[in-house]
């Protein structure tokens, strides 16, 4: 699996509350789900009146979550990421 260095901390810098990015170990690519789409994950059997765009985002969701741990990986959000922790980390290391 390659995946872009670059394209993470790309990623990491637009973390959001209401965004949660994976990694999918098969492609190597970056998926972000909102809260509206994971919150939909579940079939509720109201999709009659549910765009199109926002059903596809939902199966996907559905996907992704029924798979996080084995095909998908959970990138830290902006309450697990410390710069200060990271800085010190580093720092110890170098000693």
């Amino acid at each position: 699996m390659v995946v872009s260095l670059k394209e993470i901390v790309a990623t990491m810098e637009c973390v959001s509350t209401d965004v949660t990015f994976y990694l999918d170990t098969v492609s190597s690519r970056l998926i972000s789900l909102t809260e509206e789409a994971t919150g939909g994950a579940e079939d509720r059997g109201d999709n009659v009146d549910v765009p199109q765009w926002l059903r596809e985002a939902r199966a996907e969701a559905k996907s992704v979550v029924d798979n996080v741990g084995s095909r998908f990986l959970k990138l830290p959000d902006s309450f697990e990421i410390n710069e200060w922790q990271i800085i010190d980390d580093f720092c110890r290391s170098i000693d």
